[in-house]
């Protein structure tokens, strides 16, 4: 019953000083803002003229900037309405779903830099939080863990984040707590101390995120702690790592869901309308077989529950449709120097069933994208083919395993 009124008490919490801390950003006048907003729309027409989606080094589809659109409208809500109705969202069926936190960061700086200093701001932050983690991790895991995290960034498109402010917020969340599971967590952590840390990582994730790659501020973190484990445990650790999943992924989960609720419930009230019953609408839109049937109309290249998992998958190639037959012998070519290595070396996985926490790990973003459907296929080559860097990291982490193994017993 404590843990139960603690949690009420943390998510309660969370969303009052949530709501607060936008009331006093919007109370911040337009006019404070206006230069900044203006360089941000040029810089926008410029890179992206008509703020239409174009493609970015090959395989990003959608522009560099076009999340930023979020940031220019908001930065600019119409004063002349209640101060709540800025912060909820409006009265649009739309938008009402969001509280759009990471504004909360974004318009005070916007009153003292340019749009271009605040790019460099959170690439600068964004760049010090990869490098603590890559230090950090030596210490705690094999030097082919920031082989892997680093080659899954780029395979997932990092270098977009330096240009979209907006699209960086769930990698400050989630890089945050790597760092801090990196230095306090060790095998005598209580399971239930990592379900209040992941309570608070999701109500920061559901504040922050526009619902873009979500699942990586749960992932990313858990992922260190069952790799810690694993390490230090062997087979021993399968358990310790079952129930740390459990509690992590619980208290994500109430943290994420929770706080929604409450902007879902605040807004009703502020709106004057039920704006549950549009959430409810949308959560089943997205949980549809494909795009045409949430959107009513025939969309190309949609398919069913399986062809959303492909396209994600697909998504992390770099290509959109050119070369596709040169770049796949590119990686069967890599693949077989792989395989020929690890049969060369004789490499294996000892105790193979330790792995299966991180197994189910790397199978999270699969079931999120077979439940929810449209969402993960609409938004998969822009967003959500993101949530499969543990995926990538687990691949070349399980690989150089075989091969360390081997490598010992030689």
């Amino acid at each position: 019953m404590n843990d139960i009124l603690k949690t009420i008490l943390i998510v309660v919490t969370a969303s009052c000083t949530g709501l607060l801390l936008l009331c006093m950003v919007y109370l911040i006048p337009n006019r404070a803002v206006s230069q900044t907003r203006d360089e941000l729309f040029d810089i926008m027409e410029e890179e992206t003229p008509g703020f239409k989606d174009t493609r970015f080094f090959t395989y990003a589809y959608g522009s560099k900037n076009m999340p930023d659109s979020f940031i220019y409208r908001l930065a600019a809500e119409d004063q002349s309405k209640p101060l709540l109705y800025r912060v909820v969202g409006g009265p649009d069926e739309g938008d009402n779903r969001y509280w759009d936190g990471f504004m909360v960061l974004v318009i005070p700086l916007m009153t003292f830099l340019s749009w271009g200093q605040i790019r460099f701001l959170f690439t600068l932050v964004t760049v010090i939080l990869i490098w603590y983690i890559l230090v950090f991790s030596r210490d705690r895991l094999p030097w082919y863990y920031s082989f892997s995290f680093a080659v899954g960034l780029l395979f997932i498109n990092m270098h977009v984040n330096f240009y979209s402010i907006m699209l960086d917020m769930i990698f400050l969340v989630s890089f945050g707590f790597m760092i801090y599971i990196l230095k306090t967590y060790t095998v005598e952590t209580d399971p239930k101390k990592l379900f209040y840390v992941f309570l608070i990582d999701g109500i920061l994730t559901t504040y922050l995120d526009r619902y873009t790659a979500s699942l990586l501020s749960l992932e990313l973190p858990l992922f260190i702690i069952v790799m810690i484990n694993i390490y230090e445990d062997g087979a021993a650790s399968i358990r310790r790592n079952w129930k740390n999943i459990l509690f992590a992924v619980s208290g994500w989960g109430i943290g994420f869901s929770f706080f929604w609720l409450n902007k879902w419930i605040i807004a009703s009230g502020v709106l004057g309308k039920n704006v549950l019953s549009s959430a409810a609408h949308q959560a089943r839109g997205r949980a549809m077989t494909n795009a045409s049937e949430m959107l009513g109309e025939e969309v190309e290249n949609v398919g069913g529950r399986w062809f959303t998992i492909a396209k994600n998958i697909s998504s992390l190639l770099p290509t959109h449709g050119e070369h596709i037959i040169s770049l796949l012998l590119i990686v069967a070519g890599c693949l077989l120097v792989m395989a020929i290595l690890f049969a060369k070396r004789k490499g294996r996985l000892s105790e193979p069933v330790k792995y299966l926490p991180l197994l189910a790990l790397m199978l999270m973003p699969y079931v999120y994208y077979f439940i929810l459907s449209d969402l993960n296929q609409v938004h998969a080559t822009f967003f959500m083919y993101r949530m499969q860097l543990p995926v990538i990291m687990g691949v070349f982490m399980l690989y150089f395993d075989g091969l360390t193994k081997a490598g010992n017993e030689q």
